[in-house]
């Protein structure tokens, strides 16, 4: 069987989980991979064969995506001349982490998809949602961006029988834990500068920010900011007392594992966060709308509070390759 891996490049999730699957589906299969997007810090162990401009987000400075600069970076010529000529048919499936231009190509050439992903948890009704929904995105995130023929959904929980638990990095399930005292944050959504301001008012803490805005470790009173790496980032994470980040999945889930204690903040106007936030705010996660002045009594609050551990479980990783498998034979 001859499949094509096709991932998402937009964020560190994707890339992050297909790291982890890939040698376990290589073990089963032949398989090729693909790329598309171009905003990541994760390096891949293998050498994509295809690799597209595809489509991606950029983040703002307040708490959400930068429109503008994302716009800028929209090719819709080139992403249908790539759909048009990407050679989906020299495979038997597709497996789609997200990633619209394979997805495209193979519905055009009749050729089978399994979405492999945490947006492909959405296609079961059991998963949480918040008490705002979007339909429109909802519909979209299952039929327009990246169209399946058959999924297996990730997600903090096993919500649905097709749906499994969430995939953690090698590093971080042999990582030796420890409480060193300081907070780690990851907020790309935000700038620097806000979030300088408002964690430098709690002086009795330490506070790690990881930035995709510099380029070199700065700080500012009891405040180190840090450029995005993968191994800084999950050395601070193992050794924090707690982490802030965004509603993204990947980074919630990991905290979880860990056994961290966590504020999630999703980005205003990214309904896949939204509703992330709302499965965790089921299982008693804190969670905040916004950085505003009312958010300070919150994180206060949050850090006098005695550790509530909440921990995930992980799925191997060999399970969900077996899984795929199972599936892409009855295609």
């Amino acid at each position: 069987m001859k499949l094509l891996y096709a991932i998402q490049g937009t964020g560190n999730g994707h890339i992050g989980r297909a790291i982890e699957i890939a040698p376990h589906l290589r073990a089963l299969a032949e398989v090729d991979f693909l790329i598309s997007g171009r905003s990541r810090e994760l390096e891949f162990p293998y050498n994509f064969k295809y690799s597209y401009h595809g489509l991606s987000y950029y983040f703002g400075r307040r708490g959400g995506v930068d429109y503008l600069k994302s716009f800028r970076y929209l090719r819709p010529f080139q992403l249908w001349k790539d759909i048009q000529s990407c050679p989906v048919h020299s495979y038997d499936v597709i497996i789609n982490d997200f990633e619209p231009i394979s997805a495209w190509a193979a519905r055009r050439n009749n050729i089978p998809v399994i979405a492999l992903s945490h947006q492909a948890s959405f296609f079961s009704d059991k998963v949480p949602l918040p008490r705002w929904r979007n339909k429109l995105f909802e519909y979209g995130m299952k039929h327009w961006v990246a169209p399946s023929n058959d999924y297996v959904g990730i997600h903090y929980k096993a919500y649905d029988d097709q749906i499994m638990s969430p995939i953690i990095r090698k590093e971080l399930v042999e990582a030796q834990l420890s409480d060193l005292g300081h907070i780690t944050v990851y907020l790309p959504a935000f700038g620097d500068q806000k979030l300088i301001r408002l964690f430098s008012e709690f002086s009795r803490y330490q506070w790690q920010v990881f930035s995709k805005k510099c380029t070199s470790l700065y700080s500012f009173e009891n405040v180190q900011v840090y450029p995005v790496s993968k191994r800084g980032y999950a050395e601070s994470l193992v050794s924090s007392h707690g982490l802030i980040t965004g509603g993204g999945f990947q980074a919630t889930s990991e905290a979880l594992y860990l056994g961290k204690k966590l504020v999630a903040i999703p980005m205003f106007d990214q309904y896949e966060q939204k509703c992330n936030a709302a499965a965790l705010a089921e299982l008693g996660v804190t969670v905040l709308p916004n950085l505003r002045s009312k958010s300070e009594s919150v994180i206060k609050k949050w850090l006098e509070a005695p550790a509530t551990v909440i921990r995930l479980s992980r799925s191997e990783t060999s399970e969900v390759a077996k899984k795929i498998i199972e599936i892409a034979s009855r295609q």
